[in-house]
């Protein structure tokens, strides 16, 4: 993305808007930078683990990546400052940022369910010896049928 973004010819080899392609290369920039930082899942419940990757993601990608750069380039000569390349930069940037975030999320949730919702063992089940055991209704029922009170 250096590369692209400091060339001085980049737009006569590649065809396509400058602002889309601002906000497709933070988007993937942003995506693959929060998903980069990884916490280990006991330190979550630790508030600032918890909210690292999406601090240093901010920090790095959007502000340092989304606006810095943009300022760097107005300092060469043949690069031009424009407000709308920020605003691609930053709308790619909230985009990948949510994207990984969301998908982290649902990620961490499905983690959470299969360590709640282990497999059952059925080879070393043993079988009930009486009926009323089988019988799911004689379980929960004070008065078995057939029983005199």
């Amino acid at each position: 993305m250096g590369i692209l973004g400091f060339h001085p010819n980049v737009q006569n080899y590649i065809y396509l808007n400058d602002k889309v392609m601002h906000f497709l290369a933070f988007m993937t920039t942003t995506y693959l930078c929060y998903r980069m930082w990884e916490v280990d899942q006991d330190s979550m419940h630790i508030p600032i683990w918890k909210y690292t990757p999406l601090l240093l993601t901010i920090f790095t990608s959007i502000i340092a990546g989304g606006i810095g750069s943009e300022f760097i380039q107005s300092l060469l000569p043949y690069k031009t400052f424009q407000l709308g390349d920020i605003l691609a930069n930053l709308m790619g940037s909230c985009t990948g940022l949510y994207a990984a975030y969301y998908m982290e999320q649902r990620y961490r949730a499905r983690c959470e369910l299969q360590q709640l919702y282990a497999p059952l063992d059925l080879e070393n089940v043993s079988e009930p010896e009486d009926d009323a055991e089988r019988d799911p209704i004689a379980l929960v029922s004070p008065f078995r049928i057939g029983e005199s009170t």
